[in-house]
């Protein structure tokens, strides 16, 4: 009997190796991971791998250069879209990457519904994860080294693992953290609803939860398994981790080490991506289902932890740009950086000090150690530090005689340089600048640090479209605060320039650095130069958006008005096509394919009209207008092709995009019949609001007494009280509803017109005749949202959650908010779950002699009708 013990040990442990290595998690971005080593003292026993030093193991891609927003910023909360420029962009460079069966559009429903949401998982008999919610349960936290944030269920949970079983099943969740601590500083700009931003930001893990789980695999093995992470505001599943270390165990491979796939797993070409980078691994459904991709069973069924890679997050790129990449011209060359001089503007010596030589001729010529340095690189392989130049840059403690002197207002020359050559690619080109410079007084600790290596870090970055070098930023100020230098400075091509920065110096004295910078090219990577092509939006009119890159391009117009539609309505764009050899001309070709409107562009150069678009080195953007004619009640689309003839066979044709076509689209007009929007019969129902025993009117403990103001706003006119007992007492004893009365109509004239947006707002009180009144909600903390919607003629409600509030007075928090799509001659109640923390409540276990409790939670719900007839 005990070889049959050992080969049931064995397929067991055979059984462990599968799932614990089917668990990996394929989903990398710019924005997440660092990570936690686990004691031994903790639960579970696989490793984590350290990624090294440093919040962000893969380097963001922010700060966006100015214009370029996140795709963080835009997608929000219930599967929502803000639209920064008015028209559709976002949706459809969405819809341009994912389809229904990816899980777009994303699942609407509340993103709250995550907060209790049960989860769990099986494994198929390719030992696959099959995860899914259902039902509800309590989390309770689980803190474990670095990871306070930790919460866990179960302890006897069981899952089918094709044949086999899995019990003892202990799952964890990490809301808002990666379990490697990756990305944990990184922000983002929130964009609202409006297509505006709200001047706030949100942690750029906020969105996300992590699972994993421990257990018992046969009830033999112990298992520690990551899962996948979930993201909350678009319900798209992404991998996170992989696992990279295994021990042998009866000759069975057992992982026992894992890391994330940020640092461990590269995606084309070898580059690393962040987990939300990758390809979405499935998505989740309103009923809790999981709907995993089938490149993601066969990856993991085959043996295979790394997650796919073809652009299809929606967090790859920018608004505007579904790829990220830098589709501007591919260019070589030197860029050229030299030390030039250090200036004194103000900065004094130490006085009345005995010693100190830099006032020994009654002058002021403080002393100075120094080491100035640059370095540049492409894409996110950061080199090292060269030293351009340096005197004594580590000598702290040196005499001021054996510094450098450096009087008020002169310069002291510098000189060395470095040479930083780039071969053609369409990769990122930074150039970084720092240096220490320190006065040296002889006092003990009465140095002046000026500024120090890193502190800051004066960023220019390559701008390949106009094949310049420009300033984008610092990585914070200086010892003494923020430094300066030109925003405006731009190097081009052939160009020799000063690009200084104003140190500043203790008690406002200020030194300049100098560095001369040189920009010259050799023409791209073969003989015949290339050249390159952009097209931009170039008109005023906010009605339509223009977006694309690579060569394909869309300008989409949508009329706001009844009196627009009718109009005719024209549009323009610019195409720019440079690097051109002087003397040699570019002719660019154009035709009509499917339009259903007539495409008769007209070209201008300046004021220029041009009979054809012919580019040179003088005219090399030219502009192009088409006309839409008014149309009503549907949509009208054509699409113009650019191609480019080199009649001199001059230019290196296949380096640039052979084509340039732009989609024109305008959009379906419908002009929808005046209609009231109508909010009555305010209700509030008492659900656990206890209240002094001897409190009056009515007395009691679950008889509390309300005040109540009720008021609405709709777009940007005032605000309009439509429910208030002006401070009084309405009593409502627990379980209890009470009706508060009054009505709120807003008729809206033209609904197909502008934003229609109602506001809800409300101010309960807890009354209580001691003057220890509790706070139930404030007035716009939070307020209530009814949105319109034109395309369905429907209202929807919503509010940022979490909405919890907190001041003098109390802490209070509104739960959720809920209401059916109502549409046009429907009647739907709006409810409103609110928390407040009530100071007055008794001990609800003991109703025959309730003790007095110094506080705790307590619920009500508010509600009312709201109709659109």
């Amino acid at each position: 009997m005990k070889s049959i013990k050992v080969y049931k040990l064995g397929a067991a442990l055979v059984f462990a190796c599968l799932v614990i290595t089917s668990c990996p998690s394929p989903f990398l971005q710019s924005y997440y991971i660092q990570q936690q080593n686990r004691s031994a003292g903790n639960e579970g026993e696989s490793e984590q791998e350290d990624p090294g030093n440093g919040d962000t193991p893969i380097p963001s891609e922010e700060p966006l250069e100015p214009g370029k927003i996140s795709m963080f910023s835009v997608i929000l909360p219930d599967g929502k879209l803000s639209e920064p420029n008015n028209d559709t962009t976002v949706h459809d460079q969405l819809a341009g990457k994912l389809n229904v069966s990816d899980g777009f559009p994303f699942g609407t429903f509340e993103t709250s519904k995550f907060g209790n949401w049960k989860f769990s998982s099986n494994f198929s008999a390719s030992n696959v994860p099959e995860p899914k919610y259902s039902g509800t349960v309590t989390w309770e936290s689980a803190p474990e080294n670095k990871n306070p944030e930790r919460e866990k269920y179960g302890g006897n949970e069981s899952a089918s693992a094709g044949g086999n079983s899995i019990s003892s099943m202990t799952y964890y969740r990490y809301c808002g953290k990666n379990p490697f601590n990756l990305y944990t500083s990184e922000t983002y700009d929130v964009y609202g609803e409006d297509g505006k931003p709200t001047g706030q930001k949100e942690a750029l893990m906020k969105r996300f939860i992590f699972y994993r789980f421990t257990g018992k695999g046969g009830g033999v093995v112990g298992l520690d398994n990551y899962l996948v992470a979930v993201d909350t505001y678009t319900k798209l599943v992404f991998a996170f981790a992989k696992p990279i270390g295994f021990t042998t165990v009866f000759g069975n491979q057992v992982p026992t080490k894992w890391a994330s796939v940020d640092t461990h797993s590269t995606g084309p070409g070898g580059k690393k991506y962040r987990f939300y980078q990758y390809d979405p691994a499935g998505y989740v459904s309103e009923d809790g289902a999981f709907h995993m991709s089938t490149a993601y069973k066969n990856n993991l069924a085959s043996g295979n932890y790394d997650p796919a890679f073809t652009g299809k997050s929606p967090y790859v790129g920018y608004v505007g740009n579904a790829s990220g990449e830098n589709n501007g011209y591919v260019i070589s060359g030197t860029l050229t950086v030299k030390a030039q001089y250090l200036k004194n503007v103000s900065v004094t010596d130490e006085k009345w000090a005995w010693g100190d030589h830099g006032n020994a001729d009654g002058t002021d010529w403080p002393e100075f150690i120094y080491g100035i340095r640059s370095r540049s690189y492409e894409g996110t392989a950061v080199s090292q530090w060269d030293v351009l130049s340096s005197y004594r840059a580590n000598e702290q403690k040196i005499m001021p005689n054996k510094a450098k002197h450096i009087k008020i207002g002169t310069e002291l020359p510098l000189g060395g340089s470095k040479e930083y050559k780039f071969e053609g690619s369409k990769v990122a080109r930074t150039l970084e600048l720092d240096a220490r410079i320190i006065e040296i007084d002889i006092t003990k600790g009465s140095n002046d640090v000026i500024t120090e290596y890193e502190e800051p870090i004066v960023y220019l970055k390559y701008d390949s479209f106009s094949q310049s070098w420009k300033p984008t930023g610092t990585n914070g100020p200086s010892p003494n605060g923020p430094v300066g230098y030109d925003k405006n400075f731009e190097l081009a091509v052939g160009q020799t320039k000063n690009f200084v920065i104003t140190l500043r110096a203790p008690e406002g004295e200020q030194m300049q650095l100098c560095y001369e910078l040189s920009w010259s090219t050799s023409g791209g990577s073969s003989e015949k130069p290339v050249f390159g092509v952009r097209a931009q939006k170039n008109g005023d009119d906010a009605q339509y958006g223009f977006s694309g890159d690579n060569g394909v391009y869309t300008v989409e117009y949508r009329d706001t008005s009844d009196e627009s539609a009718p109009e005719a309505k024209t549009v323009s764009f610019a195409l720019n096509v440079f690097n051109l050899k002087p003397g040699i001309p570019l002719k660019a070709i154009y035709k009509a394919d499917n339009a259903d409107f007539p495409v008769n562009p007209v070209f201008k150069s300046g004021d220029t009209v041009l009979t054809e678009p012919v580019f040179t080195t003088e005219d090399s953007v030219i502009d192009v207008s088409l006309t839409l004619p008014s149309k009503v009640g549907f949509e009208q689309t054509g699409k113009i092709v650019f191609s480019f003839k080199d009649e001199n066979a001059a230019y290196d044709m296949p380096n640039s995009p052979d084509k340039i076509e732009i989609t024109v689209i305008r959009r379906a007009y419908k002009i929808i019949p005046a209609a009231q929007l109508s909010i009555s019969n305010p209700s509030l129902k008492n659900i656990s609001i206890w209240d002094l025993g001897g409190d009056g009117p009515k007395g009691g403990y679950k008889q509390a007494e309300f005040s109540y103001e009720l008021k609405t706003r709709y777009n940007d006119k005032e605000w309009k009280i439509f429910s208030t007992n002006n401070g009084g007492k309405k009593s409502i004893a627990w379980e209890e509803t009470g009706n508060l009365g009054g009505v709120s109509d807003y008729t809206v004239a033209k609904p197909h017109n502008g934003t229609h947006t109602v506001l809800f707002s409300a101010e309960i009180w807890e009354k209580d005749s001691t003057g220890s009144s509790d706070v139930i909600v404030k007035h716009e903390q939070p307020a209530v949202r009814l949105g319109y919607d034109p395309l369905t003629d429907s209202w929807k409600a919503d509010v940022t959650l979490p909405a919890y509030f907190e001041d003098s007075a109390g802490k209070w928090e509104v739960k959720s908010v809920t209401m059916d799509e109502l549409k046009r001659g429907e009647k739907k109640t709006l409810t409103i779950a609110i928390s407040a923390y009530i100071w007055d409540l008794v001990n609800k276990s003991n109703t025959w002699l309730p003790s007095i409790k110094t506080a705790e939670w307590g619920d009500m719900e508010l509600s009312f009708d709201v109709e659109w007839k």
